[in-house]
C-alpha cells in the first residue's frame, strides 16, 4: 500500500522564525512572548508578537529528481507586534525600538541559521528555508485593552519564507 507522508512545511518556516525571534533579547524575556497564542497577553509583559497564517504563493517548480518533486514556496505569516506603554509620550519611540530590532534580527539572518550565543545552545536550521522577509501588513495604532491588560501600540507585519520543498512522489509502508 503506498500512504503519503504528511509534512506541515509552513509549520516548519514558522517554528523557526518563532524559535529566532524569541532571542530578541531584551525586549523577549520569556518564550511565550512570541507565540501562535495571543491569549499569553495576559501574562503581562512589554512585549509580544503574535503569529497566524498567512497567504502562500508556489514560485514554481524546480528540476525534479527521480522520486521526488521540487518547488519554492513563499509562505506567509501575518504577526501583530505590541509594545505595552504606560506613558503615552514616549509609547511611539518604544514601539519603534521594538519594531527596528525585529527589521534587524530578520535581515542580520534571513535564513534563520539560528544559535543562541549566551548559553552554546545551537538550534536545527530549517529544511529547505532560504530567505525571510519582513513588511508591515498595516498601520501601527494605539490599543486599549477593555481587559484591563494596558495600553499598547499594534502593528501586523508580514513575513515571507521562501523555502524550497521537495514532496515525495511515493511513500512505501511496510
Amino acid at each position: 500500500m503506498i500512504t503519503p507522508a504528511v509534512v506541515d512545511y509552513y509549520g516548519q518556516c514558522v517554528d523557526g522564525l518563532i524559535e529566532y525571534l524569541r532571542l530578541m533579547t531584551p525586549w523577549i524575556m520569556y518564550e511565550w512572548q512570541v507565540t501562535r497564542n495571543d491569549a499569553k497577553i495576559a501574562k503581562g509583559a512589554d512585549y509580544f508578537i503574535f503569529f497566524r497564517p498567512g497567504n502562500f504563493n508556489i514560485i514554481g517548480p524546480t528540476p525534479a529528481s527521480a522520486n521526488a518533486m521540487v518547488k519554492d514556496y513563499d509562505w506567509q505569516a501575518i504577526a501583530d507586534i505590541y509594545s505595552r506603554y504606560t506613558e503615552y509620550e514616549t509609547s511611539w519611540q518604544k514601539f519603534e525600538a521594538f519594531r527596528a530590532a525585529i527589521i534587524f534580527y530578520i535581515n542580520i539572518n534571513p535564513s534563520l541559521a539560528m544559535y543562541k550565543q549566551s548559553t552554546s545552545t545551537s538550534f536545527l536550521p530549517v529544511p529547505g528555508l532560504f530567505g525571510v522577509n519582513v513588511e508591515a501588513n498595516g498601520e501601527a495604532l494605539p490599543f486599549e485593552s477593555t481587559k484591563n491588560l494596558g495600553a499598547f501600540i499594534v502593528q501586523p507585519l508580514r513575513f515571507t519564507m521562501r523555502q524550497r520543498v521537495k514532496f515525495p512522489l511515493y511513500v512505501k509502508r511496510s
